[in-house]
Formats: C-alpha cells, sequence, structure tokens
C-alpha cells in the first residue's frame, strides 16, 4: 500500500503496532550504541532503507518492508511531536532520550519524496563532559598554539568546513576554552547544541522574528566582548560581524567553505567591502575530517571497526594567518590561497600526508576527504 493511500485511522493503527514500536526503538537505540551521529531512513519501491552514519560514513544496517515504512514514519512524528497527518511539506521536530545514563537529543527532519517520506535523526550527546576541548581536535601543537593566542585577542576568526566536518565543534570548543569569568561570551545558534557554562547562548527564532541580523544587533548593544556565530550567512549578518571585529570584539563565525582562504572570500562575496574585511581579519581555520585507522587491526577489519580498518575520526586542518601581505592579496582580490601559502601556511594536502606518515589515516582516505 501506498503511504498516500493509507487513510489517517489505519496509519494511527499501524503505527501503535508492538511490531512498528519495536522497530523504531531498536533502530535509535542500536544507532547510538554504535556511536552514529546520524540516521537516514529513506523509502523504496521494494523496501525501506535504514542507514547510520559512523565516522562520517553511511553504512546500511537494515531493511525493513516497504508496507512499514509509513507506520516507522508516523511514529517518529508522534515521538518528535510532528504532525502525523501533513505528508506534504517538511517537517522538524526533536526527541528526547535517556540510554545507558546518557541524555540524548534526536533532531529530525522529516522530508516528503517521489517514493515518501525520507526521515534523518542528528544525535546529539547532551553531556557536558563529553564534549571535546580544545586541545582534542587533532589540531598540530604550532597550529594549536596559534590559535589559542587568536582566541585572547580581538577581532575575525573564522572556522570553516564541508558539511559534517566537526567546525561547530571547534568553535564551541573554542568558545568554551575561554574565561567567561573575565570576559563577556555570547553565542548565536541554530539551534542550541548542547550548554556552555559562562556564555550567554542565544537560539535563533525565525517565527518570531529573532534572526542572525536581529540577534547580532542585540548582541552588540549588551556590553558584549565574544561572539560566537554558529553559521554566518546574509549581507546584513555578514556586515554586522565585521563591524563588530572592527570595532574591538571576538567575532568567532563559522561557514561553509572548500579552503580557509574560501570563508574570506564568502564575506566579500556577501558584499563586504573587501577593505573591511581585511581590517577585520585575524585568521581563517579550515577543517576536514577523516577516518582515523582502527588500532586493533590496522586497515585489516574487525568487529571493533565493522571490518572496515577505521575506527574515529581525526582532524586535517590549513590555518590562514592575516599579514600585512595577504590584507593586500584580499583588497586586491588576488589568489588568496597562494598568498597564504607563500606566508607559510600548511596545507590541508601537507597536513593529510604528516598524518599519512604518521600511521594514524591512510593514504587512500586522506585522497577521499580532499575530493
Amino acid at each position: 500500500m501506498e503511504d498516500e493511500e493509507l487513510d489517517l485511522e489505519t496509519l494511527k493503527e499501524m503505527m501503535e503496532e508492538v511490531a512498528v514500536v519495536r522497530v523504531v526503538n531498536l533502530i535509535i537505540s542500536q544507532a547510538i550504541r554504535d556511536n552514529a551521529s546520524a540516521i537516514h531512513i529513506d523509502p523504496g519501491e521494494q523496501q525501506c532503507r535504514v542507514r547510520y552514519r559512523v565516522d562520517g560514513t553511511l553504512y546500511e544496517v537494515m531493511t525493513p518492508p516497504r508496507h512499514l515504512h509509513a507506520a516507522l514514519v508516523g511514529r517518529i512524528k508522534v515521538m518528535s511531536l510532528m504532525d502525523i497527518a501533513q505528508r506534504r511539506i517538511p517537517q522538524y521536530g526533536s526527541i528526547l532520550l535517556q540510554q545507558e545514563s546518557r541524555d540524548y537529543r534526536l533532531r529530525v527532519t522529516i522530508l516528503p519524496c517521489a517514493l515518501g517520506e525520507r526521515t534523518v535523526f542528528q544525535i546529539e550527546p547532551q553531556q557536558i563532559e563529553v564534549r571535546p576541548g580544545l586541545d582534542q581536535l587533532g589540531l598540530r601543537l604550532d597550529l594549536l598554539e596559534f590559535w589559542r593566542s587568536l582566541l585572547q585577542g580581538r577581532g575575525l576568526l573564522m572556522v570553516s568546513g564541508l558539511r559534517a566536518s566537526g567546525k561547530g565543534t571547534a568553535l564551541r570548543a573554542s568558545l568554551a576554552s575561554l574565561d567567561g569569568a573575565q570576559r563577556s561570551l555570547m553565542s548565536i545558534e541554530d539551534p542550541i547544541r548542547y550548554p556552555i557554562p559562562g556564555v550567554a547562548q542565544v537560539e535563533l527564532q525565525h517565527r518570531y522574528g529573532l534572526d542572525l541580523g536581529c540577534a547580532l544587533r542585540g548582541a552588540l548593544h549588551s556590553d558584549v566582548e565574544v561572539i560566537m556565530v554558529g553559521e554566518l550567512r546574509g549581507t546584513d549578518a555578514c556586515l554586522l560581524a565585521v563591524d563588530a571585529a572592527c570595532a574591538g570584539c571576538l567575532v568567532l563565525a563559522g561557514t561553509h567553505s572548500s579552503r580557509a582562504a574560501g570563508a574570506v572570500e564568502r564575506l566579500c562575496q556577501q558584499g563586504v567591502e573587501r577593505y573591511l574585511v581585511a581590517q577585520a581579519l585575524r585568521g581563517s581555520l579550515h577543517q576536514r575530517l577523516l577516518r582515523r585507522l582502527c588500532t586493533d587491526c590496522r586497515q585489516a577489519g574487525c568487529k571493533l571497526c565493522r571490518s572496515t580498518g577505521y575506527r574515529g575520526v581525526l582532524g586535517i586542518q590549513e590555518l590562514l594567518l592575516n599579514s600585512p601581505a595577504l590584507s593586500q592579496a584580499i583588497i586586491e582580490a588576488a589568489d588568496l590561497h597562494e598568498a597564504a601559502r607563500r606566508e607559510g601556511m600548511i596545507s590541508l594536502e601537507q597536513d593529510g600526508q604528516r598524518k599519512v606518515e604518521a600511521a594514524l589515516t591512510s593514504q587512500d582516505e586522506l585522497l577521499r576527504a580532499l575530493r
């Protein structure tokens, strides 16, 4: 039976069946046990496909029959407080649960597709103590010291990466490393992932008009010294962030880009004058995640690494430090990446090759991450 053909009463009966409840519970609990960061449930013509994202890679774990799909999605909608009757527009919700004495929040997105509704969970542990500190991000010692010194100053620090590259973790670890007793710290997030002690955290509420520009204006009128923006986008917000950095605030801002230099160029593309970007910028950190070689089998494959040869992740980074020469390159719209290389920046490729030589990851994994 196709999802659209099910009437609401039939759907309610199906999703309350013990088998459906057990399958949904099993999907979630097993994902947490496997340290998955996300769950994907995709409808197919004959069956559903359930995949977990572990260490940045998707793995298929089960294929429930197609006729259970609508009931599974309906059950998930109830758990995440969504409208079970709505099947034609995207819906967003969350589930709070406890497993093995740990609290988790699952952010749920349900998106209508040609064969039915696609469901994605983002799994977020809620304990503060499980969050990595600045010295646990995998930064090289020299890069870590540079970054620590930048965090003690003023100006604009960009943190960039592709999707699921750990840039949000790097931003929050950077903010959490600062002294909240001596400095006024604020974060603007969408949504707040977890509490950070000593930080005034603002969650965007678009339906009430609290967008990024509005939140930044409020922050600048509240005697704040350090502002973290989870994702900086939009001309108005970019201008405000750059103005704040030029006025003496430390602004930590995340964005999507494929290089450290690309994050700087995104500001210019958003309409910020190049001379202002050159004046505000202190540094731009770019990160990508690679799978770490399994310490038990070293590529041969074992039960602990799901026979993949990899277990856990590590980052490769490049840090662009502003200088008079780089400021001039920004203003002249020159090749900023090459200018940074001439100034001594260690590139992603170089950092990754060092980690291959240290037997932390493989050459194949490095090539995959650099594609």
